[in-house]
């Protein structure tokens, strides 16, 4: 992976997900596409294991740095996700778009309510509000699902220039 391209890329979709993300956002639940978590996805299933792996923390802390969320909550719970969808990645390469749109879809919630665990054990978050946040996750976490397909198109075009194969190694 070439990792300067990758940083301009990481760049250009923290700016979306911080400007645009904020601009589209529902106001009373405050519903937002994961647009960092739908980019570590993508680069699961496109970039070798090992910097797939480096680019979900990657992904991961910048996502802690710009939430509410303590520190190393997203990092970890990205990586995590990381190592559990290498393993799935060689039954999902060359299928059809349907199940890694679900799998997206199913990683977000996976994710989202990690985080939310680790909020409710650190006290910031108190039980009270799991009704609400739960439907935040869901909507969010389908609105993530929806947006893998452009991602998944875009990685068909960038591959080359971000250093990656078509094919997973």
């Amino acid at each position: 992976m070439r990792w300067l391209r990758f940083g301009i890329l990481v760049s250009i979709f923290l700016v979306l997900q911080i400007g645009v993300g904020s601009a589209l956002s529902f106001s009373p639940l405050n519903v937002v596409p994961d647009l960092l978590l739908l980019l570590a996805i993508l680069l699961v299933f496109w970039a070798p294991a090992d910097q797939a792996l480096v680019a979900c923390w990657l992904l991961g802390l910048l996502k802690d740095i710009t939430s509410q969320a303590p520190l190393g909550s997203y990092s970890f719970t990205f990586g995590l996700l990381g190592i559990m969808l290498l393993r799935l990645r060689e039954l999902l390469v060359g299928a059809h778009l349907l199940p890694q749109i679900f799998l997206m879809f199913v990683s977000s919630m996976l994710v989202e309510h990690a985080v939310w665990l680790i909020c409710v054990v650190k006290s910031d978050v108190a039980l009270d509000s799991y009704r609400q946040d739960v439907l935040t996750i869901f909507i969010s976490a389908l609105l993530t699902a929806a947006l893998y397909p452009y991602g998944h198109w875009l990685m068909t075009k960038l591959h080359r220039r971000l250093g990656l194969s078509r094919r997973v190694k």
